[in-house]
């Protein structure tokens, strides 16, 4: 069964059921929809007879209505008419006009009732029909719109043949298939939207799929984007729409709605093979990927790396730059930037130029030297912080002319300076008393034991006949040896 889904005559037999079954759904969801609420006829209220009447009624209203009009408005007495025989009675059952092949008993004989209004002279103003429906579908209730209206009836029958004897066989056929399936539609419903959707898996599976193989396999349109598609897709169905309302005036009913099943139809199987599409681009993990939409992102992405890269460099250069500048130029830039800054966004709001311009001046006059005083204090302190960080204990930070804080700041690098050299001084004194302690006990050690391991080495050469004596010696020997060592 797998090997068949996913040949070719596999899938067009998929596609086949798809089809089949949408368009036995959707005449289905019609059927359901004019057997329960269309036109007052419901089928599962009304018995086959009272709804084939309604029908036959409606659909000869309009005939019946003109044959009233003729007779009592433009007093035409026709003896017969070229599509229809009739019969005019009052309300009291008398017969007013007829035709001459009038038979009661032909096919699809109704008789329909009418109200005439006529005004002070006798003459016909009004004709309206007088069956109307209420909410509970009551067939056939005749109710009164005028107390001065004078009712009639009509009963009338199509000629065999004509188009609207066609009409009524039509209808009446309809009515007897759609009354004998008023139930089993629904199972038919249900049934097709089981079978399509068994038929849209098995077609999502075979996607990409070839029969003898396990790979995926991608279509000739796997290289174009899959929303370039869809967007294509939508331009049609809207050239579509288009084209059913532009050929709207020039068709009748039965051709628009012919035109539209076709293009539905069109429609159906373009979107499954867009379904198929996207299910083999999922399965190949490239459908996301395989976008416009992705691709634009990624662009735009790429732009934005780039740019933030070129940004991280120029900034980068440019704090490199700022770094190596001397800290009293940076603050004479930066005060010349800010003075320039403030000249031109302040002095072209405030409404008095010259005192602005005047009061920026003394303002920069004084706090120019103070900035500046302040920045080269501060370059002296940085100078002493770099020498004591290389190890250098004999500079000497120069505080003169600092003030307040300032020079307190810079008095601390110079203590820092004396204290580390104190304590420099006591760890190279402590060494060499460390030294000179190690070098005396070791000459006051190593006398004596020059003494024992020549004594030890002679008792040993002697001649003293125990053996233990020798072992004795050599063990005072090595002893003493390796504390030599």
């Amino acid at each position: 069964m797998k090997k068949f889904i996913k040949s070719l005559w596999g899938k067009i037999v998929l596609f086949t059921v798809i089809n089949l079954s949408l368009i036995i759904l959707a005449v289905s969801a019609v059927g359901i929809y004019l057997m329960t609420d269309f036109g007052h006829y419901n089928f599962y209220v009304h018995n086959e007879n009272e709804i084939s009447t309604s029908i036959m009624s409606d659909a000869l209203r309009s005939d019946a209505y003109t044959v009233l009009w003729d007779e009592f408005k433009e007093n035409i007495i026709s003896p017969g008419r070229e599509y229809c025989e009739y019969l005019i009675r009052d309300e009291n059952g008398n017969e007013l006009a007829r035709t001459d092949k009038y038979d009661p008993d032909a096919a699809y004989c109704h008789t329909l009732k009418y109200g005439i209004l006529k005004d002070e002279s006798g003459t016909v103003t009004d004709v309206f029909y007088s069956v109307l429906y209420n909410d509970d579908y009551n067939i056939g209730e005749v109710i009164y719109r005028e107390d001065k209206a004078v009712y009639y009836s009509v009963s009338i029958y199509p000629h065999e043949g004509t188009p609207l004897y066609r009409e009524m066989e039509t209808l009446d056929i309809l009515v007897d298939i759609g009354y004998s399936l008023r139930y089993a539609v629904f199972f038919i419903t249900l049934a097709s939207l089981i079978l399509i959707a068994v038929s849209f898996v098995g077609l999502m599976y075979a996607s990409g799929r070839r029969s003898g193989s396990d790979g995926i396999f991608p279509g000739p349109l796997f290289k174009v984007p899959f929303d370039l598609l869809l967007a294509l897709c939508l331009f049609a169905a809207i050239f579509a729409v288009l084209i059913i309302d532009s050929l709207g005036s020039m068709l009748n009913d039965v051709l628009i709605i012919a035109l539209i099943c076709f293009f539905c139809l069109i429609g159906v199987n373009i979107l499954l093979g867009l379904c198929m599409s996207a299910a083999t681009r999922i399965k190949l993990h490239t459908f996301i990927k395989n976008t416009v939409i992705f691709k634009v992102l990624k662009l735009i992405w790429f732009i934005l790396r780039t740019i933030w890269k070129g940004v991280k460099k120029v900034s980068g250069f440019i704090f490199a730059l700022l770094r190596d500048i001397p800290l009293i130029w940076k603050t004479a830039i930066t005060v010349v930037i800010l003075s320039i800054f403030e000249i031109s966004v302040a002095g072209g709001t405030y409404p008095d130029h010259e005192d602005f311009i005047a009061f920026w001046i003394i303002e920069k006059i004084i706090l120019v030297p103070i900035i500046l005083y302040i920045a080269v204090s501060l370059r002296r302190l940085q100078k002493s912080g770099e020498a004591l960080a290389k190890g250098d204990l004999r500079h000497h930070t120069d505080t003169k002319g600092m003030i307040w804080d300032l020079k307190k700041h810079g008095e601390n690098p110079n203590s820092i300076s004396d204290g580390i050299s104190i304590a420099v001084e006591e760890r190279l004194k402590s060494e060499r008393m460390k030294t000179e302690l190690i070098t005396n006990v070791s000459h006051d050690i190593k006398t004596p034991l020059t003494s024992i391991i020549n004594y030890a080495s002679l008792i040993g050469s002697e001649n003293c006949g125990d053996p233990k004596i020798n072992e004795y010696s050599e063990v005072l020997v090595r002893q003493s040896e390796k504390l030599k060592r």
